[in-house]
């Protein structure tokens, strides 16, 4: 269905479902008199909603290119371009990680310059950043499951799952917490158990499955929370 096919509370409804996207105070202050060619403005505002709809202070230079020039419909060349033009008019700052010969963009603010300061000092790196927020996701995600399956975390179960989400695929989470609940099994201590009896025998299709091999098992019972597995 198209805008223009929908009644007013259907479009009322939409507009009240979507995210709005923030722009910093200087973009109009500072920066919008100084724009004066649309193709930049439009690659200013994509790299805006991307990076606000990222948990992550950064993208590549590859996924911000490869997706805008799909949904600006302007060349590569003219979106390399317009990206080049939003760092002269300081709305982006660009990184290179020489380790990994991978480019980076962030919005141009104090906290984004501490980061990239961080990565230049060796403090940190783009790599234990998506680490930490591939982490945070799956931490997230198994405390919404358990609130909404059993109740509420307290601080030493907390730990534990979070230690789950870091040991275990996500996929392997949820469906241990579905077993569970069809089962009305409704505990972490079971759910648990699901997890340690996959990671020591293997598991296809949401079943258990004999004869693993060992170099499969090995990363769960003798990594960093191998102790969860083998108790």
């Amino acid at each position: 269905m198209k805008d223009n096919d929908m009644v007013p509370e259907e479009k009322q409804e939409q507009a009240d479902n979507e995210k709005v996207i923030g722009l910093p105070e200087y973009f109009f202050s500072q920066t919008i008199k100084d724009l004066n060619d649309i193709t930049v403005l439009k690659v200013i505002l994509y790299a805006f909603y991307r990076l606000d709809s990222s948990r992550s202070p950064f993208i590549k230079k590859e996924d911000l290119t490869s997706e805008g020039v799909k949904l600006l419909g302007i060349s590569s060349i003219a979106f390399s371009t317009a990206v080049e033009e939003a760092m002269k008019l300081n709305i982006l700052l660009y990184y290179h990680d020489v380790n990994t010969d991978k480019d980076y963009y962030f919005i141009n603010n104090k906290s984004n310059e501490k980061v990239i300061e961080s990565f230049t000092k060796k403090e940190s790196s783009p790599e234990d950043y998506e680490a930490n927020l591939n982490l945070e996701r799956k931490t997230g995600n198994i405390y919404t499951l358990y609130e909404q399956n059993i109740g509420l975390i307290t601080p030493m179960l907390s730990e534990e799952l979070k230690a789950a989400a870091e040991l275990y695929p996500a996929e392997w989470i949820e469906d241990a917490f579905k077993e569970a609940v069809m089962l009305n099994k409704r505990s972490w201590r079971y759910i648990a158990r699901i997890l340690e009896r996959w990671a020591r025998e293997g598991k296809q299709g949401g079943t258990y499955r004999q004869g693993n091999k060992k170099g499969e098992s090995d990363k769960y019972i003798k990594g960093k929370y191998g102790h969860l597995v083998q108790r």
